[in-house]
């Protein structure tokens, strides 16, 4: 079954990083999270897990920091406790159905050791792993944490200095988002110091405590009394299970403290609401009564400006009609410029007088003689481009 599951890894291709033997190590241990184990601490849940990842990542998956690795180990062909002399029937028949299960969990280990040595070398190819291949047994006396122990100091390329600082503080830098699970955050940080080991980088729990707490001052997630309280622990008290315990004690009161608050705010808010809805009505009722005035003061004035206008126009009519009555006859040639020596504007429209023989220009014209342009009196009524009859030459009469 676990053989099967080889179209599921990635085949490293090129050079081998310590990043593509972690996707390695996930792919592989994957797959033997479908195998139960009754000999591993959680076996039925993680199954044959603990025989891919190392024991520090292990701890963390389930939880439990003080847990160690071991193999199964070969039971034998018989169950010696059962043959010892004095034992009950009960009692025989419990340790053979024991010795039984350590057995079926001897054989399983085995061949997950088998499988899990094939996807190693399909992911990898044989050359990556040459050293640890023997005369006649090739990789039988290998395990996979050697195996992927082997990938990680002997073949994946190494980082610099530079590179290892820098994945470091990025890594413990991290900030936490409170809006997150702050378990999850531990969980993550405490796995990124396991990853660390995998990288040559050295570290401790120590540091990694240290670099939780900077970030919790960091979150603003509590309050100056709380961190000043975790701060005058002593160095023996600041532990990193400690770390965690303080810190998720004092989250979930501030959670539960900003479920009340937001409850006894639902009610608050909904009494406001209500307040501010009578308002809206009451204000939406003069906002109508304000509006109904305005638009009959707009009425009001808009009547007025079409009055007005209809005046204007009448009266603007009436001017029109005068002008088209008093010019009915036709132009007056005489007062147009610059036709003629002609007083403009005087005897105007009089079309019924005679005209007279003018003593000063000589002509018969409608104007008065004192009125006539030919006067230097009269100079100043002249239009632009006037002549004297003595300029024009023409005869007088």
């Amino acid at each position: 079954m676990l053989v099967s599951q080889k179209d599921a890894i990635t085949r490293i291709t090129g050079i081998i990083t310590p990043e593509s033997i972690n996707g390695l190590e996930n792919k592989i241990g994957g797959a033997f999270s479908k195998l139960k184990s009754t000999h591993f601490a959680e076996g039925q849940r993680y199954c044959f897990l603990a025989t891919v990842i190392p024991q520090e990542k292990y701890r963390i998956v389930i939880s439990d920091a003080a847990w160690i690795y071991e193999a199964p180990v070969n039971p034998g062909a018989y169950a010696a406790a059962a043959l010892v002399q004095g034992v009950s029937a009960a009692q025989r028949e419990q340790l053979v159905a024991q010795h039984k299960e350590e057995q079926t969990a001897y054989a399983d280990y085995l061949g997950s050791q088998e499988a899990g040595k094939e996807l190693l070398l399909y992911g990898v190819g044989d050359d990556a792993l040459a050293p640890l291949k023997k005369q006649y047994i090739n990789f039988g006396d290998a395990t996979i944490h050697s195996m992927i122990l082997h990938l990680r100091e002997k073949t994946a390329i190494k980082m610099t200095t530079s590179q290892k600082f820098e994945y470091k503080s990025e890594g413990y830098g991290k900030q936490w988002d409170p809006t997150t699970s702050i378990t999850a955050y531990f969980t993550a940080l405490d796995k990124f110091r396991t990853s660390l080991a995998d990288r040559g980088i050295s570290t401790s729990v120590d540091e990694m405590t240290m670099a939780a707490g900077a970030r919790m001052w960091e979150s603003e997630m509590f309050t100056e009394d709380q961190m000043v309280a975790w701060e005058n622990k002593t160095p023996a008290q600041q532990t990193w299970q400690a770390l965690q315990d303080f810190f998720t004690e004092k989250w979930l009161e501030r959670r539960q403290y900003s479920q009340a608050t937001a409850k006894h705010s639902r009610f608050k808010d909904a009494a406001l609401a209500a307040q501010e809805m009578a308002a809206a009505e009451e204000e939406g009722e003069a906002s109508a009564m304000m509006f109904a005035l305005l638009q009959e003061q707009h009425r009001t004035q808009l009547d007025a400006m079409t009055a007005a206008n209809q005046k204007a126009m009448e009266a603007m009519f009436e001017r029109m009609n005068a002008i088209v009555a008093g010019n009915g006859s036709g132009q007056n040639k005489e007062n147009a410029n610059p036709g003629g020596n002609a007083n403009a504007g005087t005897d105007a429209g009089a079309t019924k007088r005679k005209k007279k023989k003018c003593p000063h220009c000589g002509k018969t014209v409608f104007h008065k003689a004192a009125d006539c342009y030919e006067l230097d009196a009269n100079a100043s009524k002249r239009w632009t481009g006037w002549k004297s009859v003595k300029e024009t030459g023409e005869a007088t009469s």
